[in-house]
């Protein structure tokens, strides 16, 4: 797996249609090397004019996470480092970090989502502190029933919530969705959802068709992220 792939462009106006969504499970005694590995990986990608910002999440188990958020397919191309226009000059450094990181690392997955717009917002300018991750197991025979049910929460998600991402594995188990949900900290999960009752109602439609729920949060690590200079 190239993992210079692996990347995040967050811009407000943008409607994603198609998240690639990678996980990195580094070994426990070379977190260090791996966060210094991305480090040079990012300031190596400034050199070579690399014009995309990205973001990295951190999980309390200490799996890093990436995501690209692209208009569609044929835009994954040039989301790469390897399309930055001085790569060449840059080759080397950054071969060099994506081994290191490679080392570093104990096992990954990938994930490409399609977007559902009419079940998702717009990104948000300004990136939130947590990003809670829910992966949904549908039955086979139930994905269109689940999506439309899904509908009748919306109205409500406009209303209360930030950062609300909702899409379809493409590429792996069809029945499998994934919704992002953004949160500014570990205390809004103390308060009370102002969502509670349309969820309550939608899950009792819902859960007859689900297989597995699970589901994790992530912090934000500013300090592992990148943003090209203007």
């Amino acid at each position: 797996m190239k993992l210079l792939l692996l990347a995040v462009f967050l811009a407000p106006s943008l409607q994603a249609q198609v998240l690639s969504i990678d996980f990195l499970n580094p070994k426990r005694d070379r977190v260090g090397d791996l966060e210094a590995a991305i480090k040079d990986t990012n300031s190596a990608a400034g050199r070579a004019g690399y014009d995309h910002a990205f973001t990295l999440w951190v999980s309390r188990s200490a799996e890093y996470m990436r995501i690209i958020e692209l208009p569609n397919w044929a835009s994954v191309p040039a989301a790469t480092v390897y399309a930055a226009p001085n790569y060449k000059d840059h080759a080397s450094e950054l071969m060099r970090a994506d081994f290191r990181i490679r080392e570093a690392n104990e096992s990954g997955r990938s994930v490409l989502l399609q977007v559902i717009p009419a079940l998702s917002l717009r990104m948000p300018a300004e990136v939130p502190g947590l990003l809670k991750m829910l992966w949904i197991k549908v039955r086979p025979d139930k994905s269109a029933d689940y999506e439309a049910a899904l509908l009748d929460l919306m109205p409500a998600v406009r209303k209360s919530r930030r950062l609300y991402t909702f899409g379809r594995v493409v590429f792996g188990d069809a029945q499998q969705y994934l919704l992002l949900e953004g949160l500014n900290d570990w205390s809004d999960l103390d308060k009370a959802d102002p969502m509670q009752d349309e969820l309550r109602a939608v899950r009792l439609k819902t859960d007859p068709m689900i297989i597995e729920r699970r589901s994790d949060i992530y912090r934000y690590a500013p300090e592992l992220s990148y943003r090209p200079a203007k």
